[in-house]
């Protein structure tokens, strides 16, 4: 495993402790943010594919964790979360969770990568992440 990829896991427990309240709320308050900086980058599409792909296998290990497929709402997916992890103990919502934004953040580094994902978590996150975990950007020698 990189050292990228464990300062990105680290990234997100971080975000996650970080947060008060119940998991599902927590994990909301998380991913509002991401969705938004995502969308202005690779648009709506994109990012329902990405979020829809991770879901689907988060859903392999956590089966309770399940789409609502009679909601059409733009925001149906990430309410389809909160009410699955409202429905678990807090253990296992936050591993599931955790697993969630592990999975997304995994596929989408693997197509833009590592030091551009941990980028957009540190900056759709600044509240979350201390500053000293903001990490310095690198940009290619040309």
């Amino acid at each position: 495993m990189s050292t990228s990829n464990i300062r990105r896991q680290q990234l997100i427990k971080t975000a996650m402790m970080k947060g008060e309240g119940e998991v599902a709320d927590v994990a909301l308050r998380l991913w509002q943010p991401l969705t938004a900086h995502l969308i202005s980058i690779i648009g709506s599409g994109g990012f329902d594919a990405l979020y829809a792909r991770s879901f689907y296998l988060t859903h392999a290990v956590y089966p309770w964790m399940a789409p609502n497929n009679a909601s059409h709402s733009p925001n149906s997916p990430l309410m389809d979360l909160q009410n699955s992890l409202e429905r678990q103990n807090a253990d296992e919502a936050h591993k599931a969770s955790f697993m969630l934004f592990l999975t997304f953040t995994d596929t989408l580094a693997s197509l833009i990568g590592e030091p551009l994902t941990t980028s957009i978590l540190t900056s759709a996150w600044s509240d979350n992440v201390p500053e000293r975990d903001i990490p310095i950007k690198e940009f290619p020698h040309e």
